[in-house]
């Protein structure tokens, strides 16, 4: 599953063109950052910095234009209402999180066990292994460095 729009449809998402990196595998609907440069994106991992949202499509070595810094949908988030659900990666979930940041396990998940980078706001309980989370770039922790 990775991540997907819990609610806001339209109104709170629109589908942006991003330059991928070159030679990089994406999963499709995992959350992607872009360099600090601003050249492309690349997949979030527990190093990301700002997240832009979510890739709409596979990159895999067997892909035309793997080997290419061409265009990729990017569902991104435009409101600070904006849910999306999440995958638990690393932790369990409880009702008491609801309100606190996180990082990422990967571009598909998220860790309940690290807050250093503060990428995730845990918005919503759903389970022990899912959430509603909101992306940093709509919360509250913006401009976070990539290590």
């Amino acid at each position: 599953m990775a991540f997907k729009p819990y609610r806001g449809g339209n109104k709170m998402f629109k589908i942006e063109w991003w330059t991928k990196k070159a030679s990089t595998a994406f999963t499709q609907n995992a959350l992607v950052y872009e360099v600090e440069d601003g050249t492309y994106i690349v997949p979030a991992d527990a190093t990301s910095g700002n997240l832009i949202g979510i890739i709409l499509r596979a990159v895999t070595s067997s892909s035309s234009d793997y080997a290419s810094n061409t265009k990729v949908p990017v569902l991104v988030p435009i409101s600070p209402n904006a849910e999306i659900i999440a995958l638990i990666g690393s932790g369990t979930a409880a009702a008491t999180m609801e309100g606190s940041y996180y990082d990422l396990v990967d571009s598909v998940s998220i860790d309940l066990g690290n807050q250093s980078k503060k990428v995730i706001l845990f918005h919503k309980y759903i389970s022990a292994t899912k959430a509603v989370i909101k992306i940093n770039a709509q919360a509250a922790h913006a401009n976070v460095a990539t290590t």
